[in-house]
């Protein structure tokens, strides 16, 4: 008898639980799905931007050679002036957390926009390139838009895996431009 009962209680609780009914799959992160390998120059710098618009800073980590340390940035000279000491040592690292930083402050369902003007490659090789381009970014944090704008200069490499990595950033702020280069948004979201 005890064993008929816990044969019933077992099959009652197994049918109560759903425990044998296959759920829905789950489907990968969106942001994920627009990021690819970076085998080219053109994907590397896609990868870059689409991991901004996501405010994705995995994907964004992914831009920077992951076996060396060598990546530089080189902010506006008037921005370095008046915040020398947040990009002593500046590296990838530093990168990563101000995307994070960025993705704690924007408001809710919003998204940055990054859009960039007269983009070019000033030169590509076998393992190197070299892309130019205005920008304008805008991002909403605390119902307010902030915009930058600039202009900024890649060197891209190839790296011993045959992916293309962000070797060195410089940014500039244009002269006809009054809106602050990207420096000044690094410098105020850098931890």
């Amino acid at each position: 008898m005890i064993k008929f009962i816990s044969i019933l209680y077992f099959l009652l609780l197994a049918t109560s639980c759903d425990l044998f009914v296959t759920r829905s799959p789950e489907y990968p992160d969106e942001n994920s799905q627009n990021i690819q390998p970076a085998t080219s120059p053109s994907v590397l710098f896609s990868n870059f931007n689409q991991s901004i618009i996501d405010v994705n800073s995995e994907s964004f980590s992914a831009c920077f050679n992951p076996y060396t340390d060598d990546y530089k940035f080189f902010p506006d000279a008037n921005i370095l002036a008046q915040y020398g000491v947040v990009f002593n040592d500046w590296n990838a690292a530093n990168e990563t957390e101000v995307v994070l930083s960025i993705a704690n402050s924007i408001e809710t369902n919003t998204k940055p926009e990054l859009i960039w003007n007269n983009s070019n490659y000033e030169f590509i090789t076998t393992d190197s390139a070299v892309m130019v381009g205005d920008y304008l970014i805008k991002i909403k944090i605390n119902l307010k838009d902030e915009l930058y704008s600039g202009f900024s200069r890649f060197t891209f490499i190839k790296a011993q895996d045959g992916l293309w990595y962000i070797k060195t950033w410089i940014d500039y702020k244009t002269k006809q431009d009054s809106l602050q280069p990207w420096s000044l948004l690094k410098a105020k979201y850098s931890s």
